[in-house]
């Protein structure tokens, strides 16, 4: 007997979806009045600072560089720079990440991560962020008893919508690195109650040390070897649409 079941749109685009597609979790405990799972115990405490309306490049370049010298003088304060980047080579997608730690003014930790070609630069981005603040709590944790107690860690991205959404966990792409920073960060912060954690924006492409070392280290992590490929969400979504319109 022939089979008379037609397949739907919705079947031929599930059979699209790659197996190593992100995990997106559609139910956490959010309240729905709230934008994130930041507890509020901690909002004082873990702070996001997007780029700043008014401002030039210019003028946001010379502020930040006034604050990173009055900021590496602190034996408080382990200032992380992160960036993503993204480059097509033999025809392959190719992304990495990258993260430089500062500690009164002199470079102590670096690191970088090839992430593959099933994500973007803001993938990157993201990945960057939690790799950085991983990298400055183990170096936090290395500081004498004194310093420790009082640490208050600054992660440093030119990206402002990575700087906006890093905290926020509510479904969508990038949801699971979202989810692990704030659990990471939180962590850190119950164990550590004079401690703090800032992620803010910095002018990207303006000869800032920091900025410009990370865009480094990403960009050289592009030519690693691949790791885990993970299809990020938004990435499969425009792929999808790109289908559509050429058929």
């Amino acid at each position: 007997m022939p089979n008379k079941f037609k397949e739907s749109a919705i079947h031929e685009i599930m059979k699209g979806i790659p197996r190593n597609i992100e995990k997106i979790t559609p139910a956490h405990s959010t309240p729905p009045w709230r934008t994130n799972a930041q507890d509020t115990r901690y909002t004082a405490r873990l702070t996001t600072n997007p780029a700043q309306r008014g401002l030039t490049k210019g003028e946001a370049a010379d502020e930040h560089r006034t604050r990173i010298t009055q900021l590496s003088q602190e034996a408080d304060y382990i200032i992380t720079y992160t960036d993503g980047s993204m480059k097509e080579k033999e025809r392959e997608i190719r992304t990495g990440a990258g993260w430089v730690l500062y500690w009164k003014g002199v470079e102590r930790e670096h690191g970088s991560e090839r992430m593959g070609k099933h994500a973007d630069a803001y993938d990157a981005e993201m990945l960057a962020l939690l790799r950085g603040l991983e990298t400055a709590i183990e170096f936090q944790q290395a500081m004498s008893e004194k310093t420790r107690k009082r640490s208050r860690i600054i992660l440093f991205a030119d990206n402002t919508s990575s700087v906006a959404s890093i905290t926020n966990e509510k479904p969508g792409s990038n949801q699971r690195v979202s989810l692990q920073f704030v659990e990471t960060a939180t962590t850190f912060l119950n164990e550590n109650e004079r401690a703090s954690i800032e992620v803010s924006w910095v002018p990207g492409h303006m000869n800032i040390e920091g900025n410009n070392r990370a865009d480094k280290l990403a960009k050289g992590a592009t030519d690693f070897e691949p790791p885990t490929e993970i299809t990020a969400v938004a990435k499969h979504h425009r792929q999808l649409c790109e289908n559509t319109k050429t058929e």
